[in-house]
């Protein structure tokens, strides 16, 4: 008897959805999307180590894997939002660099929470607005004024 019940419904919920799934076929959804790409610049005289923690949006993760070269720029993330260029806010946490002091590693220099001021955006294309679906690439530049 349940299955003289079970079987009606689930056939009439799978026609019902037929409909549905033809729409997404002929128009596929199409959002744009805004990308940012983050470096550090690192003009002191000492290597740095660089740890973050990603925002409570991107899951709150620690990353501490780079190692800037005095006079090096190295890329240490990238974020993506749509409909929206991410700003540094929207990507990091906190951003702590540590050099090599007598001892061991202590900290350089820190951010937390992360100013967006702090950090020089290049659009990749001149002419795109500050809003919107564009790629941009956002530069923390650390000189030896900067460092503790």
């Amino acid at each position: 008897m349940k299955r003289l019940f079970t079987y009606p419904c689930l056939l009439i919920f799978l026609l019902s959805c037929q409909g549905d799934l033809d729409l997404f076929k002929k128009q596929p959804i199409s959002e744009c999307v805004g990308h940012s790409t983050y470096y550090v610049a690192n003009q002191s005289d000492s290597p740095l180590s660089v740890r973050f923690v990603t925002t409570r949006q991107l899951g709150s993760k620690t990353d501490s894997t780079f190692r800037i070269q005095s006079q090096e720029t190295v890329k240490i993330a990238e974020d993506a939002m749509f409909g929206y260029i991410p700003k540094p806010t929207d990507t990091f946490a906190s951003l702590t660099l540590s050099g090599q002091r007598t001892g061991g590693q202590a900290v350089a220099y820190s951010q937390n929470p992360v100013s967006n001021t702090t950090w020089v955006k290049q659009k990749k294309n001149a002419t795109d607005p500050d809003f919107g679906c564009y790629a941009v690439s956002y530069t923390l530049t650390i000189t030896n004024a900067d460092l503790k």
